[in-house]
């Protein structure tokens, strides 16, 4: 599987990745959420959720915090405007390309 982490920040959230650990990242959001997961419980408990997820849901961060019982915080919903402007500089580039 492939990592997440060797996706190209500017394609975040344009296509999903399987994390190492097997969970689904779709997004900026889910990088900062897993991240976030790991700094509280850690590689082998999100391993763990994944495993007990296997056939009921799909591994997405939201689904794994679930099974851990962790709520993540709404704060992480948020990108920063250092991101948000890299990303609109990415796409002004591809427009003007056309």
């Amino acid at each position: 599987m492939a990592a997440a982490a060797d996706t190209p920040p500017i394609n975040a959230g344009l296509q999903a990745g399987v994390d190492g650990s097997g969970v689904i990242v779709a997004n900026d959001r889910d990088r900062r959420s897993l991240a976030w997961l790991r700094e509280q419980v850690g590689d082998a408990a999100i391993e763990a959720a994944v495993a007990q997820l296997a056939g009921q849901r799909r591994p997405y961060v939201s689904n794994v915090a679930k099974a851990l019982g962790i709520a993540i915080p709404s704060d992480l919903a948020l990108t920063s405007a250092d991101t948000a402007r890299a990303r609109i500089a990415a796409l002004r580039s591809l427009i003007k390309k056309k």
